[in-house]
């Protein structure tokens, strides 16, 4: 036997894939725990594909998904580009480098290895479950409701206790992700009568749910609830359509769709709609403010992102306008990407977990590993916990939980396929390995690339000078950004920088108001850029027409509102204030710091301010 065919033999065998996903693991890891190391894991996730290709194959197996994950990736690069803390954004790029990585190790996985793949995702839920419960301090920093404290705090007095730290939200939305594993191995061992395997579930699942109740994320429950029900629901039009002798699909996702509809009927009867809903289910109004803030500060960077890591310099100084830290993500997972990556990026991560359901919810007639489908069903309610947790809360990208942002689908997509199988040539392998890839996107990339390439015509026919003025703002808020937020949050914004630092980025807001007048985050930006040079005067005439284009933006509101006190105006700036519930606080800060730069008469107006807001809200008050 050649060199070539015994490389050929190891690679297609199933301890090599485990031993692929090791290094994934290994290298993600790595990167997760020491942020500035730089590419250097990149020599131990890469062996296992340096030795597929020195026996003849591609050195990943090639999936449907792999346009999106390229495009979710460039996006991140390009996050690094735009990001005001460059070393922050590497480190968060080499996390999601490493979480595309653990994506092709899990679907490279062969059908032998699937559910010992799965009895590991248990394990890792019950690892981190320990992990929680040994760290979290329930007496320093106690949760929503007052039972679960105490057995909190009972359990902190016979626990040891180690370092660390995991917040209970991403624990929640992590565990409920990993539940579903546990409760798949607990069910097959019941069937195949492995009382022992039984016996050790039961003790890791008793660990798991001890920790999420501990956890008491709301929307971690309530996203597990959802999705058990909404797969329960799968399963019984799955019988449905077997006894009428139908399609699974065909029974199954009306159900669903009604399913969905009763749900949006529901939340839209809700007394006070939405918002209030998102007040009760979570912590109270304060995360839906956060959300559309969140929503309003990444319309400013649609193409580019703010940049990787980018959330509270961003958030603080162009939502809040202060000048230290408060949020550090916005308690979304898509709003995240969204405001770090953009548009594209948004739409390869949404296009990867919608894909992952779609091909879960297609059963292939020859699936010996998972006949009865519980596996499928435990990738489909992990999946759908995280796409619905994710509204809510973000333990998949703003937070701890990165590495793990694609493992879900990587482990969809060796399910749904075949498995990786050898080959004698590098070409064969691309043939063989990209085989179905390649009639997926006969069947659904053409048509798809097309239809966009048609939008996209249509777009720049009828909204040309618009996206042009759009792209030319989003490259001045993010040169803007870099400039303002350079050594965040240590460095304050408010400190003094020359005024012709910032020529390129006026330059570049000039141009995208040639091209469209009413464009909101030019005029907002030349705002702010004008009262940090004391011209108030043309900061209000900008930042009015930055208003008209969105009432409701924040951080326009108090800057109006501020400049207005300054000018002396302070009936039109009551107007704006009133809506800013810290405003009262921070007038009487500004009173002191203009008695401190010699203007008495600002001084006056903000005293004056502050007791203005004061009595509207002592009025306003039940």
């Amino acid at each position: 036997m050649t060199l070539t065919n015994k490389l050929s033999a190891l690679v297609a065998s199933r301890w090599f894939a485990l031993a692929d996903l090791a290094c994934a693991a290994l290298c993600g890891l790595w990167w997760y725990s020491q942020p500035g190391i730089g590419a250097w894991p990149l020599l131990i996730a890469l062996a296992p594909w340096a030795l597929r290709l020195a026996a003849g194959h591609f050195p990943v197996r090639r999936t449907i998904f792999d346009p999106l994950v390229i495009i979710f990736l460039l996006t991140a690069a390009v996050g690094v580009w735009a990001a005001y803390d460059r070393d922050a954004a590497w480190a968060k790029l080499w996390v999601l480098v490493g979480a595309a990585l653990l994506f092709y190790a899990l679907a490279a996985q062969p059908e032998a290895n699937l559910w010992l793949v799965a009895a590991l995702l248990g394990l890792l839920g019950a690892g981190l479950a320990a992990y929680f419960l040994l760290t979290y301090d329930w007496l320093n920093l106690p949760r929503h409701f007052a039972g679960i404290d105490r057995i909190g705090v009972w359990w902190m007095s016979v626990r040891p206790s180690f370092p660390g730290f995991l917040h209970p939200n991403v624990a929640g939305g992590l565990l409920a992700m990993l539940i579903p594993f546990q409760v798949a191995g607990w069910v097959r061992g019941l069937r195949e009568r492995r009382m022992l395997w039984v016996l050790v579930n039961s003790l890791l699942g008793a660990l798991t749910l001890f920790a999420f109740v501990l956890t008491s994320s709301r929307g971690a429950w309530g996203a597990l609830v959802i999705a058990l029900a909404l797969g329960a629901l799968w399963l019984v039009g799955r019988c449905l359509a077997r006894r009428w002798r139908q399609p699974g699909w065909v029974v199954s996702l009306p159900l669903v769709m009604l399913a969905f509809g009763l749900g949006l009927l529901a939340i839209s009867s809700y007394p006070g709609g939405l918002s209030a809903l998102a007040s009760r289910v979570t912590d109270g109004a304060t995360r839906y403010d956060l959300a559309n803030n969140t929503l309003r500060l990444a319309a400013d960077f649609p193409f580019t992102g703010g940049g990787l890591g980018a959330f509270s310099g961003l958030y603080s100084r162009y939502m809040l306008v202060i000048v230290v830290p408060d949020y550090t993500y916005s308690h979304n997972f898509y709003l995240d990407v969204l405001l770090e990556q953009g548009v594209f990026g948004l739409l390869a991560l949404l296009g990867i977990l919608i894909g992952s359901l779609g091909l879960l919810a297609r059963r292939r007639p020859s699936d010996s590993v998972d006949g009865d489908g519980l596996l499928r069903w435990a990738l489909a309610t992990g999946l759908l916990a995280v796409c619905l947790h994710g509204l809510l809360d973000d333990a998949l990208y703003g937070n701890q939980g990165t590495p793990l942002v694609l493992m879900l689908s990587g482990l969809t997509v060796a399910l749904a396929g075949p498995s990786f199988q050898p080959a004698r040539s590098a070409d064969r392998a691309v043939n063989q390995a990209g085989g179905e890839l390649a009639v997926g996107w006969r069947r659904l990339g053409w048509p798809a690339a097309i239809g966009g390439a048609v939008v996209a015509a249509m777009a720049l026919v009828l909204f040309g000078s618009r996206l042009a003025a759009a792209w030319y703002a989003d490259l001045g808020a993010v040169d803007m950004a870099r400039l303002e937020l350079a050594g965040w949050p240590q460095a304050r914004p408010d400190q003094p920088i020359p005024a012709d630092a910032f020529s390129s980025s006026q330059a570049l807001f000039a141009r995208s108001l040639s091209l469209d007048p009413a464009n909101q985050t030019a005029n907002y930006r030349l705002g702010l850029l004008a009262d940090r040079q004391g011209d108030y005067e043309q900061g209000v005439a900008l930042l009015e027409t930055a208003y008209r284009a969105d009432t409701g933006h924040r951080g326009v509101i108090k800057e109006l509102g501020d400049d207005y006190v300054w000018l002396g105006q302070t009936s039109r700036a009551e107007s704006f204030l009133t809506q800013i519930p810290e405003a009262a606080e921070q007038m009487d800060a500004f009173t002191w710091w203009w008695k401190q730069q010699g203007r008495p008469d600002r001084a006056a107006y903000a005293a004056q301010m502050a007791t203005e807001l004061r009595g509207t809200a002592s009025a306003s008050a039940p």
